[in-house]
Order: structure tokens, then C-alpha cells, then sequence
């Protein structure tokens, strides 16, 4: 998705708001929506991110599913419940261009950064991108059945399902991991006794998600 075609959903989104719950709670929603976009630009440009460059790809592989950047603003709220330990190693399973990894950066963590992308020429367009910064490596490959050994915390915008996920659950089976799975649907793999899961839901208008935090136990 463009950010014209972004900023045109927003207008559309706040006429709506106007109509149904007036102009207190517009005003709210808009002021909302220029902090979100600010945060937006401000980060993108910082790492040397396109501001155009969101798309949405549908893969062949039926468990894999489309191509899709985490938010920002939605990103600030997740990592208030999840902190951050100086040992950890974060990985970004499906990183694309890097939108998690500019977060990571933008709130100063000097953490080993991986990010693994499946599509070959995405994964070395974001690696030189990222090549001034010595904690960043991006790995080309398939992050579900082969995900870094070193990392401690993975986090996951919906990425696969179905038997990717079952591949991902059995490759992290028995190690000390914790994973952050925003907007998730098929969290089957994890409910056994390995995992102990909590889910996160949005209690606020402005900002939606639902986050599954899972956890060795």
C-alpha cells in the first residue's frame, strides 16, 4: 500500500468518524493519525527506508501469507509489554525491507539484529541497506523451518500458518526462546505444555492489534 493511497484511507476513515461520532472524537482520531504519520516518515528516512515502498504480495506457498509491513505506532505500543534484555538476540522472521529492524534501531537497542527474508532479492536490497550497522545481518531464507539458532526473542507479523507454523513450533521446540506474533490466526502448534501463551488485545480506538506472546516454560 502507498502512502498516498494510505493517507486517502485515513481521510476516508475520519469523514466516517465525523458522521458517526462527531467532532471531539475526529479530532482526537486526526490528531492521532498526524503522530502516527510523522513517527512514519521520521523512521523510514532515518534508516534510508522509501516512503512508497509498501506492497502486498501473495505468495504461491498457501501457508505463507501475503506480504504486509508492521506499523510503527502499532510496534511502540507491543514493545511496552515486551521488554527487551541486553543478552537477547532479536530476529524478525519475514523482515522484507527492514521496517522492524529500523524500530529496533530507532529506540537504540545495540542488540544482535537478525532479520530473515525468503525473497532473495529483497533480503540483499535490506542487507545493504543495513550494512553500516555491525548488529544487523539479514539472512535469505525460509525463517519457519530454519530459523536463526542464536536468536532469544523472534517476532512475527502473521507470516505463515498451516504446516509453517508447525515447522516453526518444532524448530524452537526445547530452547529458551520468547516470540511476539502480532496479528496472528493459528497459534495450534504452541498449545501444548512447551509454551506457556498470553494474548494482547487493543483496548484503545486509535491503535489495533491483538499480540501473541509466547514463552518457553
Amino acid at each position: 500500500m502507498s502512502t498516498i493511497t494510505t493517507q486517502t484511507s485515513y481521510l476516508g476513515k475520519a469523514w466516517r468518524r465525523l458522521v458517526d461520532k462527531g467532532p471531539v472524537n475526529t479530532a482526537s482520531y486526526s490528531f492521532h493519525v498526524v503522530k502516527k504519520l510523522s513517527l512514519d516518515v521520521y523512521i523510514d528516512l532515518r534508516f534510508g527506508r522509501s516512503l512508497c515502498v509498501d506492497r502486498a504480495v501473495n505468495h504461491s506457498n498457501p501457508d505463507r501469507c501475503r506480504t504486509e509491513h508492521s506499523n510503527y505506532y502499532v510496534l511502540r505500543e507491543l514493545f511496552r509489554y515486551i521488554s527487551v534484555k541486553p543478552n537477547d538476540v532479536l530476529v524478525d522472521i519475514g523482515c522484507g525491507d527492514g521496517r522492524v529492524i529500523s524500530f529496533w534501531l530507532n529506540l537504540g537497542l545495540k542488540n544482535q539484529i537478525i532479520g530473515v527474508e525468503i525473497d532473495e532479492q529483497t533480503a540483499k536490497s535490506t542487507q545493504r541497506r543495513f550494512s553500516r550497522y555491525q548488529n544487523v545481518k539479514i539472512i535469505h531464507g525460509n525463517g519457519a523451518s530454519h530459523p536463526p539458532e542464536s536468536g532469544t526473542l523472534f517476532y512475527l507479523f502473521n507470516p505463515f500458518g498451516g504446516s509453517e507454523m508447525l515447522a516453526f513450533e518444532r524448530a524452537l521446540r526445547g530452547r529458551n526462546v520468547r516470540i511476539m506474533i502480532y496479528a496472528f490466526h493459528d497459534l495450534k502448534p504452541f498449545e501444548h505444555a512447551q509454551w506457556r501463551i498470553e494474548k494482547l488485545y487493543s483496548t484503545r480506538d486509535e491503535c489495533q492489534y491483538r499480540l501473541a506472546s509466547i514463552e518457553a516454560r
